[in-house]
């Protein structure tokens, strides 16, 4: 999953219905302060990054309650302040948390996969991607919810 030499990464698409004819549109994504820094396995300063218009290929939909919706905002904001580690706390686990927290009784299990470094696990986008695949083809009830394909965040 890389993209104009950009590695994989889980992001968030918040959106909200304003009336039928207009939406408006979050899209922001978890991310080390210094991405060279991480490499040392190290607990590094983390930010939100605004990731509108990015291209990705797989993407998984939940509907919440205003209510939720804006309590999810809040907490997309303050977990951002926690720092960033590649192995413990990373993209995969924010964007997972969040979309978690939204899911109710179905949610999507932390699977943290071996990296090809000597630092351990972690959670990987690749990892999820499979997952959704795998959830895609073999649970209707997430098959609505995943997509595939050339996709582009709103912007």
């Amino acid at each position: 999953m890389v993209h104009k030499r950009e590695p994989g990464h889980v992001f968030l698409i918040f959106s909200q219905s304003l009336n039928p004819d207009v939406t408006v549109s979050q899209v922001f994504g978890y991310y080390p302060v210094r991405p060279a820094t991480v490499i040392f396995g190290k607990n590094v300063k983390s930010e939100i990054r605004n990731n509108t218009g990015r291209v990705y290929d797989a993407d998984i939909a939940t509907r919440v309650s205003a209510e939720l919706f804006f309590a999810l905002l809040d907490s997309s904001i303050a977990l951002a302040t926690r720092k960033y580690n590649l192995n413990k706390f990373n993209c995969y686990d924010y964007g997972l948390g969040i979309f978690n927290r939204a899911a109710g009784s179905q949610i999507i299990p932390i699977q943290y996969v071996r990296f090809p470094f000597i630092w351990g696990k972690g959670g990987s986008p690749t990892s999820l991607y499979s997952q959704l695949k795998l959830l895609h083809e073999k649970d209707s009830s997430w098959r609505t919810r995943i997509q595939f394909g050339q996709l582009k965040a709103p912007g």
